[in-house]
């Protein structure tokens, strides 16, 4: 209440209109309680009819400029209007609200019984219109009463509302709970049922009361209002509905709807004392919540004081589920169907499955536990936590004896919620105030949030509380029995349906608080119902997203369900991904259909809104200090964005369309300047960002070598100059030279090297420069060319002196270049040289006599035009040579033994030996023609003598061919019939000579005409049968002759002769045609082969068959030889006896017979089961009489043609019995189900049937099979008729029999609450198969291997996964219905146990040993100031002070588990060595600091005589100096202290100082 006393005894309600919005842009688009357009009117109150001393005064404030305007519409029409110029950040107080006269604003008429007294429709109304958005708040205030009311504008208006009121009670004073309703159009209709009757009403039924629970109709215009007044002063009109409804033309307009009380009491138990108005405006059902954090107002005794208050939650559907702290409510504690009530002194977390309100009252003075002091009743309509806010403003007040103003708030404490929270600017974290002033405390039913209570002393200021984390909020003023209180902010928007958003790139998470710019993310919407039509308005943020098409879907089909704070959600989504390129929150509407909404249409338009961050800004490092193209380049991606968001993927894109991935990657470049590395992330909400770098990549170095001097020879000093060029700035750190000679250097620098090369020739050196171990120049490969020293090549006669002494040195030496040798030095080193004879000279091969035998050195030298110069010194020995002789050989064949021809000789005496060498020729001088080969070959006969005189000879042997002679007989073994052979000569000889032939034939038989030898080259022969042995003799034109010779079987080939065969008839015996002659003479043996005849020559007629067929007789010799001959038979055919007969005829069928085809003229004579049934001339078809009996029958015919061929054929027939059709109608039949239909039709032969089956229901259907089953929708009844053919073609028909035994079958159906859930929590199934009352079975079936037949069975599922569940149900006819089957999930329960707690010293580290039952789950510790790492299942710990430490694991779902355990510290115990028990508070105890520490501990003092004065086990009450009460003298005394953790007993000594 703001005012106790007044002197004028007036009443004053006031608007206070402050600003309330989120501090994000686009926010703006969400329905908050921060608006242009208000209306409010001037409501029932005790003072109405008691002195009418009220006023209403009207507060306005704006965060910006604004220009409000304040119109009362009067009930003449007439209107009361002023304008106000509200400045940004400033209060306006508005003129008094008329209460009486021609601009009286209230909604009242006259005192009731007489007249209204406020009830029904009163032509009055308050508007206000301001041009920028203001936030509006009532407030009344009176002698012993006041009220505050937070307004809603008009875009938050609903169609459906449910008032909350409280009861009426002040006494024996009249005081009345009430609500009223405001339109913002004309021709609104609402719907009222109200929960009591109400005062009489003057334009109703003749100024009858409205009845409690009947409905009825207002229309209000514009403007107008419409009151109802509960009859009796103990009425609560809590529950009663107003709905807006269509009007003539079918329009629903929202409508406002206020609830309150004209005046009460209220208290815990019973009524209160003090009375209060108290009054809200009602939140649509469309803004009714789920999750409620509440927290009791704080006393006028500090903020840290919570009294007790009344809560109130109100439910739509008695059904729902309500829990007050994890506990549900009971049913039965269900006021009228309408609200739960209950006190409460604690801080609460109010939850339920289905859309809630909740009132928070403050109760009368004293009324309630801790509610002593100031304050009275308030009624305050709490926001749910889905319509928490992030910034807020209202106006504190000290009107009507407030002394004390309080803000309540609900905050996360996650992040930076709670850091953030800003109080008139100010961080509340850093106000030093003391707790009666500010309070925080974590809220207890939710360590994730806190509670910040800030209390001030009152004035009139405007407060703005703001933060980055949305909260909830209210504010409240005390005094003496005096109190206002009202919301301090809230969103008002439509709950029925949230949106939701999934990142599409973060698999990990199924839902998203917010996305980023260009993000791809998945929208969906969670409604309370399943609509039957959906309809997305994207449209208008065509600029913002694509696409942005709308989309209607006229029969949406849900994704699943979800569960949002205990609500279950129905969860529809649109295909495909979006993206938006702009930040900001986002708002579209859907418009959805259901015949649950309230609205004429069933169709409620609801504004949703998307969160879209910008990108998230990274950078990386790229590590590359060389800049070479060869060197890899190393990139660090970031953990977070520069905003702090976790990052989880990363891909980098490289030129040339490479690609890597990973936070850290590497890369090597091509050369190139500005090349872009791009670096694509994904945080782990899902959102993307890229950011490119340049990079300019230098190529490697490259090198060159300079050499000096230019020409070089072999053996001398070469110098190499490199030269590297490199445009990075790196210097060179190293060289590689391999100068080709084996010589490899591996310097640090590029400086010169020097080499030398001893010998001579083309050298490739190889360089190359390093800027780094990688970046390496490419090897250079340079020639160099070091000319060769000469090398030296003479011969002479070495050794051995020719006659006249001459040597003439040969010089062979040359250079292996380009170079040329450009003079020779020689010294022949003979001391008997003269002048005519020089013992030097410059010639390239001189000569030089030597006339006496000896040793001599000879030295030579030889340089190039390169001046390249070679010295060698020749030591020769000169002996006397020898002289030798060979003569000449005759030719030979080349099949001639092996013959000497060592016939070489020395005819100067030298002594020595020979050695002989050559084609065949061995070194003894052994001559192999063969081996040889022909041809004439040289013989070398080499002389060694003693001296070492070498000295050759030669002679030559002429080696003629030998024939090489062969002949074949081609004939293979068998001679024509006169026994000619014709030879073929391939007898050859190389080199080619002329041959001559004699040939020998070895047959004893020959003749003057047939002669046994021959000279022709390849001659013939006549050969009886017999072996023989052919020679033949080749000789070439130089005598060498060859003979060969082949010993063959040769055979003669016979004359075979086959006569002419006599034509027989097809008919006809096998009979022998083996008539064959051999030269002349039938013999045995031969074989004869055709078509029916056998090798011995039997022919039969019938397997050869009608025409002309070749035989043929075959005869082989003993020899081998084989002749063939061959002759023709004619076979007559016989006639045709072959025909066709149905062989499987039906009893009673006639039998068709048709004969075959016939040749030429024959006769026909038939039979049938040894019966004669007639002989015809032709082939005509005809019919055999019907045969009754069913059976096998033998049908034969015989055929007889003119030469007298006759023939039989025979078939045997089996005559069928017709099958008997007949069946069984289904009984029960189960609708909708299948009936099957039992065939029990039979046929005599067993044969197999088939069915026809035709229903009078579906005449064009024919259905086939044996046991049919028919699917029925319909109870109709229809006839049957069964149609039985046999696999004969016999054919029955059954009666038609009547079907109509029909009963409908049930329908399955269930709801799942929730269908997502953690491991272990029950899960409610509720049967809803239709017809209701029906079904009398169920059958769950739970994927588990667990079954249940209760009808809404609760279970737990042990295991996560995801579960099929199905259900079947029956009725009491034993109809089931088709099984339904719904999905349920289950995560994994988190288990911990956070290990054992420590005791340890000061200082030293534990490792906590926490344990979880998966590594997958997030894990945090609180607090977690030490740790060395709080988000990981077992930190260290540096211990230094007493502390619970709380282990939370978090996984899937929000699964969540909780543990403890306490790290206690053992102190070092420092035991004072005196302490003066003298009464002067100081050191009157032994106190010994960190003994606590040890409970176990035990504490022994002893006098110096060793008599115990004290003991102590534990250390709670310090030693005062006494022994058994009695003080203890001054002086020295001796104590042990134990400490009780195994260490060493503590002894010394205490001294007491009195």
């Amino acid at each position: 209440m703001l005012m106790k006393v007044m002197t004028r005894w007036k009443m004053m309600v006031a608007v206070l209109l402050i600003g309330a919005c989120s501090t994000m842009e686009s926010s703006a688009q969400s329905i908050s309680n921060r608006g242009k357009d208000f209306w409010v009117s001037y409501p029932f109150n005790w003072f109405f009819e008691n002195s009418n001393s009220q006023e209403m005064v009207l507060y306005f404030s704006a965060e910006e400029d604004a220009v409000v305007t304040l119109t009362s519409h009067l009930e003449s029409g007439a209107t009361w209007e002023r304008i106000y110029n509200v400045a940004a950040g400033t209060v306006v107080s508005s003129d008094e609200i008329p209460k009486g006269g021609l601009n009286d604003s209230r909604l009242y008429d006259y005192a009731y019984p007489a007249g209204n007294g406020g009830q029904g429709l009163i032509k009055k109304a308050i508007h206000v219109h301001s041009t920028t958005p203001i936030v509006a708040y009532a407030h009344y205030m009176g002698n012993a009463t006041s009220g505050a009311a937070m307004l809603l504008p008009v875009e938050s208006w609903g169609q459906s509302y449910v008032t909350l009121n409280n009861k009426n009670y002040f006494g024996t004073q009249p005081s009345n709970t009430y609500f009223y309703i405001s339109a913002a159009h004309d021709n609104t209709v609402v719907e009222i049922t109200p929960k009591t009757s109400s005062r009489n009403e003057r334009d109703f039924n003749g100024g009858a009361s409205r009845a409690a629970g009947v409905p009825f109709t207002i229309t209000l215009n514009k403007g107008q209002s419409y009151q109802f007044i509960g009859r009796n002063m103990a009425d609560d009109l809590t529950g009663s509905r107003v709905k807006s409804i269509a009007n003539s033309s079918g329009v629903c307009y929202p409508v406002a709807v206020y609830a309150g009380t004209s005046r009460t009491t209220l208290g815990c138990t019973g009524n209160g004392g003090s009375g209060d108005f108290i009054m809200q405006q009602c939140f649509p059902t469309q803004a009714w919540g789920s999750t409620f954090l509440t927290v009791p107002a704080s006393n006028d005794a500090g903020a840290n004081v919570l009294m007790t208050n009344i809560y109130r939650v109100l439910v739509k559907d008695p059904a729902t589920v309500v829990k007050r702290n994890g506990v549900t409510l009971s049913s039965s504690t269900l006021v009228n169907g309408d609200y739960y009530q209950f006190n409460s002194g604690t801080p609460d977390f109010i939850e339920a499955d289905k859309p809630i309100m909740v009132a928070q009252y403050f109760p009368s003075t004293g009324a309630c536990p801790n509610s002593s002091g100031n304050g009275d009743p308030e009624m305050i309509y709490l926001s749910p936590r889905e319509q928490a806010i992030n910034r807020t403003g209202f106006y504190r007040n000290r009107l009507e004896a407030i002394t004390t103003n309080y803000l309540t708030l609900v905050i996360p404490n996650k992040g930076t919620g709670l850091s953030s929270l800003k109080i008139d600017g100010v961080n509340v974290s850093s106000l030093a105030l003391p707790a009666t002033n500010l309070y925080i405390a974590p809220h207890p039913q939710n360590n994730d949030y806190s509670i910040v209570v800030r209390r001030w002393v009152s004035a009139r200021a405007q407060c703005i509380v703001e933060s980055d984390s949305s909260f909830t909020a209210i504010t409240y003023g005390l005094g003496n029995v005096e109190s206002y209180g009202y919301n301090a902010g809230t969103y008002i928007n439509n709950l029925s349906a949230i949106s939701a958003i999934h990142n599409t790139l973060d698999p990990a998470n199924a839902m998203h608080e917010f996305t980023c710019i260009n993000s791809p993310v998945k929208i969906s919407a969670l409604l309370r119902y399943q609509p039957t039509r959906l309809e997305w308005r994207l449209s208008p943020l065509a600029s913002i997203m694509n696409p942005a098409a709308d989309i209607v879907n006229n029969t949406p089909v849900a994704d699943g369900t979800v569960v949002v704070k205990g609500e279950v959600r129905y969860k529809y989504t649109l295909s495909g991904d979006y993206l938006f390129n702009t930040p900001g929150v986002h708002e579209f509407s859907i418009f959805a259909t259901h015949s649950s909404v309230e609205t004429c249409d069933n169709t409620e338009e609801v504004k949703l809104s998307i969160e879209v961050k910008a990108k998230p800004e990274v950078d990386f490092i790229v590590n590359h200090p060389t800049g070479c193209s060869l060197d890899t380049v190393y990139l660090t991606g970031p953990d977070n964005s520069t905003e702090n968001y976790r990052i989880r993927d990363w891909s980098w894109t490289f030129p040339a369309g490479a690609s890597a991935t990973g936070k850290d990657t590497l890369h090597v470049f091509g050369a190139g300047a500005d090349q872009p590395i791009k670096l694509s992330v994904v945080t782990t909400d899902g959102c993307t960002s890229d950011t490119t770098k340049p990079i300019t990549i230098y190529a490697p170095p490259v090198v060159s070598v300079s050499m000096s001097p230019a020409d070089v020879c072999g053996g001398a000093d070469v110098s190499f100059t490199p030269a590297v060029t490199y445009q990075g700035t790196s210097a060179v750190t190293g060289s590689y030279w391999d100068f080709g000679n084996g010589t490899i250097l591996t310097p640090s620098n590029s400086d010169a090297q020097t080499v030398k090369y001893e010998t001579g020739g083309s050298y490739t050196i190889r360089y190359a420069a390093k800027i780094s171990e990688t970046c390496v120049s490419d090897t250079l490969d340079k020639p160099v060319s070091i000319y060769n020293k000469p090398e030296v090549d003479i011969t002479y006669p070495a050794g051995c002196l020719p006659a006249d002494g001459v040597v003439d040195f040969v010089n062979n030496t040359s250079v292996s270049d380009a170079q040329t040798i450009t003079s020779h030095q020689w010294n022949f080193g003979d001391g008997n040289a003269t002048a005519a004879n020089p013992n030097t000279s410059t010639q390239a091969s001189p000569s030089h006599t030597y006339t006496a035998y000896g040793n001599y050195y000879v030295t030579y030298s030889a340089q190039t035009d390169k001046g390249c110069r070679v010295d060698t010194i020749i030591k020769a020995v000169f002996n006397l040579t020898p002289v030798l002789s060979y003569g000449s050989f005759s030719a030979v064949c080349a099949d001639v033994a092996p013959f000497s021809v060592a016939t070489a000789s020395v005819t100067n005496g030298v002594p020595g030996s020979f050695e002989y060498s050559g084609a065949g020729t061995s070194s003894d001088g052994t001559f192999n023609p063969a081996t040889a080969g022909p041809g004439t070959h040289t013989i070398t006969a080499t002389f060694t003598s003693d001296a070492k005189c070498v000295v050759i000879i030669t002679s030559s042997v002429t080696v003629n061919a030998v024939p090489v002679t062969s002949f074949t007989i081609p004939v293979n073994g068998c001679l024509p019939s006169n026994g000619e052979v014709t030879f073929d000569n391939t007898s050859t000889i190389s080199p080619a000579e002329t041959l001559t032939w004699s040939w020998n034939f070895g047959d004893a038989n020959a003749t003057a005409g047939n002669e046994n030898t021959s000279s022709l080259f390849e001659p013939s022969h006549k050969y009886k049968d017999g072996t023989y042995t052919i020679s033949l003799t080749a000789t070439s034109a130089s005598g060498c002759a060859k003979e060969t010779s082949v010993t063959a079987q040769l055979n003669v080939t016979p004359i075979v002769d086959y006569p002419a065969l006599t034509a027989v008839c097809e008919s006809a015996v096998p009979y022998s045609i083996a008539i064959a002659t051999v030269n002349g003479a039938v013999v045995s043996g031969g074989s004869y082969s055709g078509k029916g005849l056998s090798v011995n020559g039997m022919f039969d007629p019938a397997a050869a068959g009608a025409g002309i067929h070749e035989v043929t007789y075959s005869y082989t010799t003993a020899g081998g030889c084989k002749e063939d001959a061959s002759s023709s038979i004619e076979v007559y055919a016989r006639p045709t006896a072959v025909f066709t007969i149905d062989k499987d005829p039906c009893s009673g069928e006639a039998i068709h017979v048709v004969p075959g085809a016939q040749t030429g003229t024959q006769t026909w004579s038939w039979k049938i089961g040894g019966n004669a049934v007639g002989t015809y001339a032709n082939n005509n078809a005809f019919d055999i009489p019907a045969l009754s009996a069913a059976g096998t029958y033998k049908v034969e015919v015989a055929t007889t043609n003119p030469l007298g061929c006759t023939n039989e054929a025979s078939e045997n027939i089996i005559v069928h019995p017709l099958p008997t059709a007949d069946f069984n109608v289904p009984v029960k039949i189960c609708v909708p189900g299948s009936a099957t239909f039992t065939n029990t039709s039979s046929v005599g032969d067993n044969a197999a049937l088939s069915y026809e089956w035709t229903f009078s229901d579906a005449p064009s259907t024919i259905i086939r099979d044996k046991d049919p089953v028919r699917s029925y929708t319909s109870t109709t009844s229809h006839s049957a008729i069964l149609k039985v053919t046999s696999a004969y073609g016999c054919q029955a028909s059954s009666s038609a029999k009547t079907v109509s035994d029909f009963y409908p079958a049930p329908t399955a159906d269930f709801m799942i609450n929730p269908s997502e859930i953690c491991q272990g929590a029950d899960i409610a199934f509720a049967d809803a198969s239709t017809p209701s009352g029906s079904v009398t079975a169920w059958n769950w079936q739970f994927s588990d291997g667990v079954t249940s037949n209760s009808q809404s069975p609760v279970r737990k599922f042990d295991n996560a996964g995801t579960y099929s569940v199905s259900l079947t149900t029956g009725n009491a006819a034993g109809c089931y219905s088709v099984p339904v089957s719904k999905s349920v999930t289950v995560h994994l329960q988190p288990q911990i146990d956070a290990g054992r707690s420590f005791v340890a010293l000061l200082g030293t580290s534990v490792q906590f040993e926490a344990t979880a039952n998966s590594s997958l789950l997030s894990f945090s510790w609180s607090p977690a100031v030490g740790l060395s790492n709080p988000n990981t299942l077992r930190p260290s710990l540096i211990v230094n002070t007493d502390a619970t430490y709380v282990l939370t694991a978090v996984g899937e779902y929000n699964c969540a588990a909780k543990d403890s355990l306490t790290v206690k510290v053992l102190r070092t115990v420092v035991v004072p060595n005196a302490f003066s028990p003298n009464n002067d508070r100081v050191n009157d105890r032994w106190e010994i600091p960190n003994l606590s520490d040890y409970p176990n501990s035990v504490v022994s003092v002893f006098n110096r005589y060793g008599q115990k004065v004290f003991e102590s086990r534990g250390y709670a009450t310090s030693w005062d100096g006494r022994s058994s009460g009695k003080e203890l003298p001054m002086g020295t005394y001796y104590y042990i202290i134990n400490l009780g953790d195994g260490s060493k007993a503590m002894t010394g000594a205490v001294t007491i100082i009195r």
